[in-house]
């Protein structure tokens, strides 16, 4: 699909690296323990955010000098910079299987959630990623809903909510 490894590999090396001290408030959050997705979500908020920053061009934050506080940003997350136009991406791919999640928590699953999920993801981003992604929940939930009767709808949801 796209270069998910050598761009995980390189969002996590520069997330270990900003732990030091002039760079801590960039520094990404720590992922939960019990990991159900991987917690990529708080890897791409983070790239977010420091593409945000990088946006603004002020480093006084980092160095009360803009020009020594822009090279110590750049040493740390200059090849962070080289995937920005992958962040989108990933971010629509979150974002879609964000709505499959809503959708599924909210209807339930049963016989419709094929055809609830295709005209609902009509309206998502056209990217090849996306129809990729999009086509992915729709073989899982046609797969899964097959057999289960007509008037039938079964929770979603794989933890009791309270």
């Amino acid at each position: 699909m796209f270069a998910s490894a050598t761009f995980w590999l390189s969002v996590v090396g520069f997330a270990l690296k900003s732990i030091l001290r002039f760079l801590s408030f960039l520094m990404a959050l720590g992922a939960k323990s019990l990991a159900r997705y991987h917690n990529v979500d708080i890897f791409i908020h983070w790239a977010a955010n420091i593409f945000q920053y990088w946006d603004k061009q002020d480093f006084s934050l980092i160095d009360a000098n803009p020009s020594i506080g822009l090279k110590k940003f750049l040493s740390y997350f200059r090849p962070l910079l080289h995937y920005r136009p992958e962040l989108d991406t990933y971010r629509g791919v979150l974002s879609l299987y964000s709505c499959a999640k809503q959708l599924l928590t909210q209807n339930g699953l049963h016989q419709q959630s094929a055809s609830d999920w295709l005209k609902l993801s009509q309206k998502l981003t056209n990217s090849p990623e996306i129809q990729h992604s999009i086509q992915q929940v729709t073989q899982y939930l046609t797969t899964q809903t097959q057999h289960i009767p007509q008037s039938l709808v079964l929770s979603a949801l794989s933890r009791v909510q309270t």
